[in-house]
């Protein structure tokens, strides 16, 4: 299993908000929050499924198959790229969740490629095939 997390880089704004805001209660309070919130989220990736568990108070859990995925689309924005980072888009053909967003990965060029080999490895060894039927 994999476990993936989104970088800190995310909230370099909210940290240096809330350093400069020290003089003051609530810009250090929302700082310390987005980072505490950025900790408690990760996605475990594992031989069949993606889950991506996320919160603080409340925790919410997500899955998506990796067998249905249907598309994988990786973003590396300027300010991104230079600490190097980037954002994986997935999409699949999950009725209930269609679309998964990993945020600020470490080497997302890398699981993007892993999630590739993985996707067609699985519908291989399940006989799976992908069939589009658009809506009318």
């Amino acid at each position: 299993m994999v476990v993936v997390k989104p970088s800190q880089w995310i909230n370099f704004g909210w940290i240096i908000v809330g350093i400069i805001g020290i003089p003051w209660v609530f810009p250090p309070l929302v700082a310390a929050y987005k980072v505490a919130e950025l900790y408690f989220w990760s996605y475990n990736i594992d031989k069949d499924y993606i889950i991506e568990k996320k919160g603080v108070f409340s925790v919410e859990h997500r899955e998506m198959s990796i067998s249905r995925i249907k598309s994988i689309r990786f973003e590396e924005p300027f300010l991104m790229r230079l600490v190097g980072i980037g954002n994986l888009y997935i999409m699949s053909s999950e009725p209930y969740q269609p679309e998964l967003k990993l945020w600020g990965i470490h080497k997302g060029s890398e699981l993007w490629n892993e999630l590739r080999k993985k996707t067609a490895h699985l519908r291989k060894v399940n006989g799976m095939r992908e069939f589009d039927v658009f809506r009318l």
